[in-house]
């Protein structure tokens, strides 16, 4: 398995920023339903939809990061 890379967020430690994630998508889910309760189930949809936008886009930036992180973290032995 030398050489790999992990390619989830769970398989290097990341479970805890993957629940804020999802948290925050709850968040992003229930803060407008209020607004868009009066449009109905198109309403409901829209802040689904976007609520999951922004849920994928937070992973996205997430796993770049961690990318970036393990790129920069290069040993003396692999350099070598």
């Amino acid at each position: 398995m030398r050489g790999q890379r992990s390619s989830s967020a769970t398989a290097s430690g990341g479970a805890p920023a993957l629940l804020r994630v999802t948290l925050l998508g709850t968040a992003l889910q229930l803060a407008p339903a209020p607004l868009v309760a009066g449009l109905g189930l198109p309403g409901i949809c829209l802040a689904l939809a976007l609520a999951m936008a922004a849920q994928c886009a937070a992973v996205v930036w997430l796993l770049c990061r961690e990318r970036r992180q393990e790129d920069a973290d290069v040993s003396l032995v692999r350099a070598a």
